[in-house]
């Protein structure tokens, strides 16, 4: 017998195409067009795509723009977020390979697995880390969508109860909120 996709993830799969044009369009709309731009390291160009024209494909311009963007961003307004994704991903992991295979529940051991997580997190060389204008653009994404999703993630592993894991990860992205805005209002 043959396997169908269901209607639900057909709907899912026109739902994520939807965002993802929004999210194009609104970047094309807020940051303007792009040229394609030499990189200083390579001759060869970064942007491999058509030029934007007042016809050309909006998800076209929309990436490039949000490309650019990305580019122009500082050194420290472009890691920061990538940091902070590593510094919750580690120790989620660390957290979900006790709680998983350990199955240990102990407040105690899971805090400290996070510690010891975060403490590897912050050793990890980022500064060292060569990138193409297009894998800083990848990357920001990701680092932007691990910080929206990934201290949810944790307090589930570091809080027992809902009201708890609703402290906790409040707690983490006040936090990040916080050290967000002042990397931004130092530079």
């Amino acid at each position: 017998m043959k396997k169908t996709m269901n209607s639900s993830s057909t709907e899912l799969t026109g739902v994520v195409a939807l965002l993802l044009s929004a999210v194009c369009w609104l970047s094309g709309a807020l940051f303007g067009s792009v040229e394609p731009k030499r990189c200083d390291r390579n001759p060869v160009y970064v942007l491999a795509s058509a030029p934007s024209a007042p016809g050309a494909d909006i998800f076209i311009t929309g990436y490039q723009n949000y490309v650019k963007w990305v580019d122009n961003l500082s050194f420290a307004q472009f890691w920061f977020p990538v940091r902070c994704t590593i510094i919750l991903a580690i120790p989620l992991i660390m957290c979900a390979f006790v709680f998983v295979y350990c199955r240990c529940r102990f407040v105690v051991v899971e805090y400290a697995f996070c510690l010891l997580g975060i403490l590897i997190a912050l050793q990890v060389p980022l500064n060292k880390i060569v990138l193409g204008v297009t894998a800083k653009a990848w990357l920001f994404a990701f680092s932007v969508f691990g910080l929206i999703t990934l201290p949810w993630a944790l307090s589930w592993l570091l809080a027992r109860k809902v009201r708890s894991r609703k402290i906790v990860a409040g707690m983490m992205y006040v936090a990040i909120g916080v050290f967000w805005i002042c990397t931004l209002w130092r530079n």
